[in-house]
């Protein structure tokens, strides 16, 4: 178990805000993450667990809760030539898909530019709604940590839907791993895929600047646009692309606020519905 104090988190973030977290655990082996687990559970101690840091907003100057970063706990990975594939929590999507394509194995490469751990994208059922395709499409089961013991959840059972899960509900859970069964392809016609679905992305707001992804699960977007380019100081609703906020490389986390606020705001004084999808601490 590495320990680490007073550990600065902006850059563990896709947002790149963030201040620090007085006890920064990294726990090495599953052993000592679910121990752990249990030993703050049994003495009733909150606690935070950072993933790749996509979908969170740090708010806060310094965390007083321990923050677990599970990562490398969580590394394993096994891809058979079959197109099945056993996959630790902790590991990118980014780098699954990637190692799956050299296999010739269709893993979703439309996912490629979403920067989430498998953890992360499970528990968001991450997607990319015109392409129609989740990183659940081709689920089999997935492993949980119940603060006790490791549970075997089948896909019918982790209530998939549009950026949902039973995840979102069940935060007293940590997801260990999943399994998938990808189908084959040709590894050209794959690479080719991949390509295209790079450099369609190049050009995103989110390339350029950081950012947390998506602001809200649901909102009203014809007025979510009229905000687009708003800014306060070095935070900004994404000039093109509505239910964004940038960080233009000085926001403050204050800033941030007041335009997560104004559009919670203008969704109640117009009788709209919003759900926030960014994590806040």
């Amino acid at each position: 178990m590495i320990e680490l104090k007073s550990h600065p988190l902006a850059e563990l973030t896709t947002f790149g805000i963030g201040g620090v977290a007085e006890s920064f655990l990294i726990p090495e082996t599953e052993s000592e993450l679910f121990e752990l687990i249990r030993r703050f559970r049994r003495d009733g101690q909150l606690y935070y667990v950072l993933g790749n840091g996509s979908n969170l907003f740090i708010g806060s100057n310094c965390i007083r809760v321990p923050v677990i970063h599970p990562l490398k706990a969580l590394s394993a990975c096994s891809i058979s030539t079959d197109g099945t594939v056993v996959v630790g929590a902790g590991v990118d999507i980014r780098t699954l898909i990637n190692q799956c394509a050299n296999q010739g194995i269709l893993a979703p490469v439309e996912l490629l530019t979403i920067p989430a751990s498998v953890g992360g994208a499970l528990c968001m059922n991450a997607g990319r709604t015109l392409s129609g395709i989740t990183i659940s499409d081709q689920l089999e089961s997935v492993t949980v940590f119940d603060g006790d013991r490791l549970v075997a959840l089948r896909k019918a059972d982790c209530a998939f839907g549009h950026r949902q899960s039973i995840f979102q509900a069940r935060k007293d859970w940590l997801i260990v791993s999943a399994i998938f069964r990808f189908k084959m392809g040709e590894r050209e016609a794959i690479a080719k895929k991949r390509q295209e679905v790079l450099k369609a992305n190049a050009g995103k707001c989110y390339k350029i600047h950081k950012s947390a992804g998506s602001l809200f699960k649901c909102c009203n977007l014809p007025l979510m646009r009229r905000l687009q380019g708003l800014r306060v100081g070095g935070a900004m609703f994404a000039p093109r692309t509505p239910n964004c906020i940038l960080n233009m490389g000085n926001a403050k986390p204050y800033q941030v606020r007041l335009l997560i606020l104004l559009a919670c705001a203008a969704h109640f004084l117009t009788l709209k519905r919003c759900k926030l999808e960014v994590e806040i601490w």
